[in-house]
């Protein structure tokens, strides 16, 4: 029988003899000086951060993946950086490869494609950005730039997501963003490039936890 590894709060501070609303105040008070979370990967049990997909989002290209559904190659990059904690396809003993699921082998298979996706996102993204940055919109970015549009632009992640919000979200005089004009204005575009940069307008919205940044750093996305 498999042996429990937890104990309620209230056993907790009955066996240390204390409050339970003064062992959590002192427990806060842990968290805030190590910037931890019940979600810092770096404390949790192998076993629940194999289930949590919050330790396994990654980006690649500016697309957020799963790290245990990209090519084995990615997932090693990704390791290596320290953004995962381990190979996924290796397991947490990093011993011998684990069985592909369905999902990496298809991810896999599909590699070239995705990459070759990838890299066609990256590059209607860069043209998009110089587009925007263009004098005809000097005005109306610089307004962008001034009012903040609702957040305080304090480094270059904010000042990215500055600069996504104005191309994505903001209306112009005319009622249009400016991706939309974009896309008017390159006929040359395939059907599929329009429907993607179209598709960038659905902006999701919300925190994320930074582990690059040193601690816990709330992003906007």
């Amino acid at each position: 029988m498999r042996s429990r590894l937890w104990i309620f709060r209230c056993q907790l501070s009955e066996a240390f003899g204390v409050a339970k609303s003064t062992m959590g105040s002192k427990a806060r008070q842990v968290r805030d000086l190590l910037r931890i979370s019940p979600f810092s990967p770096e404390f949790q049990r192998a076993d629940v951060a194999r289930r949590n997909p919050l330790v396994w989002i990654i980006e690649v290209n500016g697309v957020a993946m799963d790290a245990r559904h990209v090519p084995m190659d990615i997932q090693m990059e990704a390791c290596r950086r320290g953004v995962i904690p381990y190979v996924p396809a290796f397991g947490p003993d990093g011993k011998a490869p684990r069985e592909e699921s369905s999902v990496t082998r298809t991810a896999t298979a599909a590699a070239p494609a995705v990459v070759g996706l990838l890299e066609r996102c990256r590059e209607l993204k860069r043209q998009l950005v110089d587009f925007a940055q263009s004098p005809r919109f000097s005005r109306q970015f610089d307004m962008a730039v001034s009012h903040g549009i609702g957040c305080t632009v304090t480094d270059d992640g904010e000042f990215t997501n500055l600069v996504d919000h104005f191309i994505l979200q903001r209306p112009l005089a005319d009622g249009r963003i400016v991706v939309e004009i974009f896309a008017a204005q390159h006929p040359e575009l395939t059907e599929t490039d329009r429907h993607m940069l179209l598709g960038w307008r659905e902006v999701v919205e919300g925190v994320f936890r930074d582990p690059r940044a040193g601690g816990r750093r709330d992003r906007r996305r």
